[in-house]
């Protein structure tokens, strides 16, 4: 995909862009964004957020993008391939930890381009499968990654349903 098309540019992340990341980070948890947990949007859980799934993915030289438009970060998303060393594994997997646009920014394509450009790192890292949990609520994400996976030629299939029963 070209990304001059969005009239920005993917940006990797680092170390140096925390407080940037968190920002992003604490937008997405005000609309419970990518995430199957009801955290609360405060500066504290992003943090925790951030400390717990994105920094060690920073640090692993996982995919993990920013889109910027004018300086200013309209999306963020990020994938972990640690599984891979954590456990033996009949297969190399990545997982998806967040992909974020902001609200006045969705259904631009700049979710799918995030993700188009994770999955190709991913495929050049030889990565064979990637697992995500996406909100049943969400089905602009859903179809965005119905989207991505038949224009690159890949099988998405739904594997599982996370339960929730309210006791």
């Amino acid at each position: 995909m070209n990304f001059t098309d969005k009239s920005g540019e993917l940006i990797g992340v680092t170390l140096q862009d925390e407080e940037r990341v968190l920002d992003i980070i604490e937008e997405g948890l005000r609309c419970n964004e990518g995430l199957s947990l009801p955290i609360k949007a405060t500066r504290h859980n992003a943090k925790m957020f951030y400390n717990i799934e994105v920094r060690h993915c920073i640090v692993n030289q996982d995919p993990v993008y920013f889109f910027e438009q004018g300086g200013r970060v309209l999306g963020f998303s990020c994938c972990s391939t640690s599984i891979n060393s954590a456990y033996d594994m009949d297969k190399k997997i990545a997982l998806g930890v967040i992909t974020v646009v902001k609200k006045e920014n969705r259904k631009s394509g700049i979710a799918t381009l995030l993700r188009s450009k994770m999955l190709q790192d991913l495929k050049d890292k030889k990565i064979e499968y990637v697992l995500c949990d996406i909100s049943l609520n969400n089905s602009p994400s859903i179809l965005s990654c119905d989207k991505i996976a038949q224009s690159m030629g890949y099988n998405g299939v739904e594997i599982s349903k996370r339960y929730e029963c309210r006791i």
